[in-house]
């Protein structure tokens, strides 16, 4: 992918993310009108508050945790590849040395 085509992408990919922030802010003042809403007593408000924001937490965390699993299984597939790699390598090396060392003889 060329440098240009790259910025391009990111331009694209940048400008979708800061033109769905309308939908965060929505989900914002649904979790306000729930924790506001309802003629409870004042414990039970702070209960149900208390229980947006371990949802909150619960729903934040979830995408980073995949994440991080992406990259740590991309990282040992390209560590594992990069063995592989290096192991040919070697053997190259010492056969062409053999090889090298054979007709010097």
């Amino acid at each position: 992918m060329t440098m240009n085509l790259r910025r391009i992408v990111f331009f694209i990919a940048f400008l979708s993310i800061i033109s769905s922030t309308n939908v965060v802010y929505a989900q914002c003042a649904m979790c306000k009108a729930t924790v506001e809403k309802g003629e409870s007593p004042k414990a039970s408000l702070q209960q149900r508050a208390r229980g947006l924001n371990n949802g909150i937490l619960y729903m934040m965390v979830v995408p980073y945790l995949l994440a991080g699993l992406i990259g740590f299984l991309w990282y040992k597939s390209s560590k594992k590849e990069r063995e592989r790699k290096n192991e040919i390598q070697r053997i190259i090396r010492r056969k062409m040395s053999s090889m090298q060392g054979g007709q010097n003889i």
